[in-house]
């Protein structure tokens, strides 16, 4: 997983490849946490156009991840898929956090809209 930010810093950005274990989601969405843009603008975006849809034992640990983190990661989420399975799992994590932030898009150009006009949103 490759992290950077937008061009302008309006929100950081996680670039996901297979293969990608538990191990190394978690020690992305680490430095994640504690990346300057990140933590300044509290938004992300997920771009796993180049992943396979994460099996249920992965999702299960990715739950437990944020059950633990919630107050760090507490941000916008934008995630791009293109495939089926991964939207229906975006779309069960949004109604599964009404609280949070968090969208699944197919397109990279919509996430990247939809995180920016929400960064510029008083409270953004």
């Amino acid at each position: 997983m490759v992290l950077s930010a937008d061009p302008a810093d309006r929100f950081a950005v996680l670039t996901g490849t297979d293969p990608c274990t538990i191990e190394e989601w978690r020690s992305a969405m680490a430095a994640l946490l504690e990346h300057r843009v990140y933590r300044e603008r509290g938004a992300v975006l997920v771009d796993r156009r180049q992943c396979t849809p994460p099996d249920k034992a992965f999702v299960s640990e990715m739950k437990l991840f944020f059950t633990r983190r919630k107050r760090d990661a507490s941000g916008m989420i934008a995630a791009v898929v293109v495939n089926d399975a991964a939207f229906e799992i975006g779309q069960k994590s949004e109604r599964a956090n009404p609280d949070a932030a968090i969208r699944t898009f197919r397109s990279y150009e919509d996430a990247r809209r939809w995180l920016t006009r929400q960064s510029a949103l008083p409270g953004g």
